[in-house]
C-alpha cells in the first residue's frame, strides 16, 4: 500500500532540487522558503541604499575624482555582481573612473568560473584582484592588536581612500560566526590571522568572543564607518540592502537577519535534511560545518542527517585525522587546535558521529566519504528511503546561514 505523503523540494549546489515525498503527519518543521520579497533589481537596492545610508553620507558626498576605492565583497554575498554593478554606478556618479576602483576577493572565488564571469560583466576598466593570504608582496602592515598580535591586510585595504565592504549579514548564533560585520578581518588578512580564527571557531563560545573582538578593533584601525550589507534569501536571492555606519547598520540589519534565518522548532526531529545552495566557492568544508552545526541543533539523539550538497574539493588536514584510529576525546581535543579551514567540520564529526547518523550528497567519491564516518547517499531514491522510516523530519534549505533553537533546549 503507498503511504499518502506531501510533495517537498529542496534546492542544493548550483541548480540542484532534492525531491521528496514526506508521509503526512511526518513534516515536523519546512524551512525550504523563508519570508520576505525578493529584490527584483539588487543593483537598484545598493544605489538606494548609498544615497541614503543609516547614520552616514550619501557615498557620491563622500568620495571626490581621483579616490582609489575598494570594494572588499564576502564570497557568499548572493547576486554579486548585480550589487556591485550598484557600487559602481554610484560612484561613477561621483566621478568615480571605474580603473580607480578595485573588488577585492576571496581566494575561494578564484576557482569558480561562473564567479569571474559575473565580475568580468560589471565593467571590462573594473579591477578585480584575488586576495592570497601567503603572498607577503600583497599584504601590507597595519598595527598590532590589543594582544600584541601583529596585524598585516591586503595591500589595497591598507592604501584605499575609501573602502566598501560588501558583507553577508548571518544570525549571531550561527556556527563560525567570528568575524566583525564589515568582514574585513581575518577574510583579506595574512594567513597566521585566518589560522587563528580557524581555530576559534572550532573551540568555543570564549575563544570566538576574543576574535570578534580583534576583527572590530582591525575595523577601527582601518577608520572604516561605511559599509554595505546583504540579507539573503534561500538561494542566489537578496531580500534587503543596508548601508550606513557599522553600529546603525548592525542594530538594524541583525534585527533583519534573525527575523528570517533564525529559527525555533517544537521539538527535535528524528530526520534532518539540510542542503547548501550556490557555486564551488559556496561548497566549502567551511559551509558544510555551518550547515552540520545547524542540523545538530534540532535532531534526536540516535537521530539521522543528510547533508545535500555539491562539495568535490580534497580533503584538508582535520578532516583526514577522521580515519585514524583514535580515543574520540583526545580526537577532538587535537582537532579544536587544528589551524585549518576544515576545523569546524572535523571537530563536528568527531563529536557527534557516534551520536547520530550523518549521511553526505556530494560530488565526492564512496570510499573519501565513508573514511570520514559518514554514509554515501548516492541518489534522492536513498534519501526517501530515510525518509520513509523516520517518524519526524525537518527540512532546511541553506542551513549554512540558519541559528536554529528548540524551546526546552
Amino acid at each position: 500500500m503507498r503511504v499518502q505523503g506531501v510533495g517537498q523540494s529542496l534546492q542544493f549546489g548550483a541548480a540542484s532540487t532534492l525531491r521528496l515525498e514526506i508521509p503526512a503527519g511526518t513534516l515536523l518543521a519546512d524551512f525550504t522558503s523563508v519570508a520576505g520579497d525578493v529584490l527584483g533589481d539588487p543593483a537598484a537596492a545598493v544605489r538606494a541604499a548609498l544615497a541614503e545610508p543609516l547614520g552616514y553620507p550619501p557615498l557620491a558626498q563622500a568620495v571626490v575624482p581621483g579616490d582609489r576605492v575598494v570594494i572588499a565583497i564576502d564570497p557568499a554575498v548572493p547576486c554579486a555582481a548585480q550589487l556591485i554593478t550598484g557600487v559602481l554606478q554610484t560612484l561613477v556618479s561621483a566621478r568615480i573612473h571605474p580603473e580607480d576602483v578595485t573588488v577585492l576577493t576571496a581566494p575561494a572565488c578564484a576557482q569558480d568560473a561562473a564567479w569571474e564571469r559575473a565580475m568580468r560583466s560589471v565593467s571590462a576598466d573594473l579591477n578585480v584582484v584575488e586576495h592570497d593570504p601567503q603572498d607577503q608582496a600583497g599584504l601590507s602592515y597595519l598595527a598590532a592588536s590589543k594582544r600584541a598580535e601583529p596585524i598585516y591586510l591586503n595591500r589595497h585595504l591598507c592604501e584605499a581612500d575609501v573602502i566598501v565592504p560588501l558583507n553577508l549579514l548571518r544570525p549571531r548564533g550561527a556556527a563560525a560566526c567570528v568575524s566583525d560585520d564589515a568582514g574585513l578581518f581575518p577574510r583579506f588578512a595574512d594567513e597566521a590571522a585566518r589560522q587563528r580564527f580557524h581555530v576559534a571557531a572550532a573551540s568555543g563560545h570564549r575563544e570566538s568572543e576574543q576574535r570578534r573582538a580583534e576583527a572590530e578593533e582591525v575595523t577601527w584601525l582601518l577608520g572604516l564607518q561605511l559599509t554595505l550589507q546583504v540579507v539573503a534569501g534561500v538561494g542566489n536571492t537578496v531580500l534587503h540592502v543596508l548601508a550606513g555606519r557599522s553600529p546603525d547598520v548592525a542594530d538594524r540589519g541583525h534585527a533583519l537577519v534573525e527575523a528570517i534565518w533564525s529559527r525555533q522548532v517544537p521539538r527535535r526531529a528524528q530526520l534532518v535534511v539540510a542542503g547548501i545552495t550556490g557555486g564551488r566557492h559556496e561548497q566549502s568544508w567551511e559551509n558544510f560545518g555551518r550547515a552540520l552545526a545547524a542540523a545538530l541543533q534540532v535532531c534526536q539523539d540516535n537521530g539521522t542527517i543528510v547533508l545535500c550538497t555539491a562539495l568535490n574539493g580534497g580533503l584538508g588536514p582535520a578532516l583526514r585525522c577522521l580515519a585514524r584510529r583514535e580515543d574520540n576525546g583526545s580526537l577532538v581535543r587535537r582537532l579544536q587546535q587544528t589551524r585549518s579551514e576544515d576545523a569546524l567540520s572535523a571537530t563536528l564529526l568527531a563529536q557527534s558521529r557516534d551520536r547520530q547518523h550523518i549521511f553526505l550528497l556530494s560530488g565526492l567519491d564512496e570510499a573519501t566519504v565513508e573514511s570520514l564516518g559518514v554514509g554515501y547517499i548516492a541518489d534522492a531514491a536513498d534519501i526517501q528511503h530515510l525518509g520513509r522510516r523516520a517518524d519526524s523530519c525537518i527540512l532546511l534549505a541553506d542551513a549554512h546561514r540558519c541559528a536554529l533553537t528548540v524551546p526546552d533546549d
